[in-house]
């Protein structure tokens, strides 16, 4: 996505949690970011050899400090992106800030503890919400928040299981582990004040700003355009949503039911409009349903095999 931001004159940046590739290849400067600053991982030692108990924070390339807590970070990473707001307020930029928190270990400084009922948890996540408002104030003073869209959304369900009244959580194909809210805010780009329950993935991230850019996607992408999602116009999302192989298994949704195929390849079905817990399985009484999105699943499987991308090539 940064390459082709970067391919537009943009000014690019990645600032907190890489994670995505941790040789040269696959680094933040090598996918078309011209600046990093930021911890590459989760702060395991098992994924990565320059973790040694301390956490390296680097800039671009080089290790600027060790860390022997991650509690400064959201705030390290919130002056770092004002920073390059101020620096870059007279061209386009491209800013993708993926924070270290609220992943385990979970650490603030001393003027968030204790600031929410929530406990540790309750503390990063005011700590993450002072950061948001950091940044839209920094727009703000630039007068730059009429030209820019701001994306905020998580990566997965929470990952301690309670997603109520979503079942299950994170690294599952439950609803609790896939489905997370998301704000987009651009002031005369985005419908203001409305509340979306379109399907949309951050998939679809990438074919959505590649039609704003007006450039050509590289190769086949997953995803899809959601731009008349994003203008406000009814019924303009997915018609149909495929979960990934989760540890419980994968699935297809449309805009009421969801088939899940379990590890063992048995069909259930759920009724989300009605049950959106996912607790009861209505497939013996839906068949017709269960048929139409087990023929879609198969189509999706097929398509994602004729478009694997082998392993180790870039």
């Amino acid at each position: 996505m940064a390459e082709m931001f970067k391919s537009k004159g943009y000014a690019t940046k990645c600032i907190g949690k890489w994670h995505i590739g941790f040789k040269p290849p696959f680094l933040p400067r090598a996918q078309g970011f011209d600046e990093y600053f930021g911890i590459r991982h989760n702060m395991d030692p098992k994924e990565v050899d320059d973790f040694d108990g301390l956490m390296p924070l680097y800039r671009n390339d080089r290790i600027i400090e060790k860390l022997d807590t991650p509690e400064e970070l959201t705030e390290l990473y919130t002056k770092e992106a004002i920073d390059f707001i101020s620096q870059n307020k007279q061209k386009p930029f491209f800013l993708y800030l993926p924070h270290t928190m609220a992943h385990k270990p979970l650490a603030v400084t001393k003027r968030f503890a204790g600031k929410s009922e929530g406990g540790l948890y309750g503390d990063v996540s005011e700590c993450l919400d002072w950061s948001t408002g950091e940044i839209i104030r920094a727009l703000k003073e630039h007068q730059l928040d009429k030209k820019t869209v701001v994306l905020y959304i998580s990566d997965n369900g929470g990952y301690n299981n309670n997603n109520a009244p979503l079942k299950g959580g994170k690294g599952s194909s439950w609803e609790g582990g896939m489905r997370v809210p998301a704000i987009i805010w651009g002031p005369g780009v985005i419908t203001q004040g409305k509340v979306v329950k379109d399907i949309a993935s951050t998939i679809d991230l990438m074919p959505t700003f590649a039609s704003w850019l007006d450039v050509s996607l590289p190769h086949a992408i997953d995803g899809q355009d959601i731009s008349d999602l994003l203008s406000g116009k009814e019924n303009a999302g997915r018609e149909y949503f495929h979960y990934f192989e989760g540890i419980i298994g994968t699935g297809i949704r449309d805009e009421r039911w969801k088939l899940h195929k379990n590890i063992h390849g048995d069909y259930l079905l759920y009724d989300l409009e009605n049950d959106i817990g996912e607790t009861k399985d209505v497939l013996l009484e839906n068949k017709e349903v269960a048929n139409r999105l087990s023929k879609k699943l198969l189509d999706y499987e097929a398509e994602l095999s004729q478009n694997r991308r082998v392993a180790g090539r870039l």
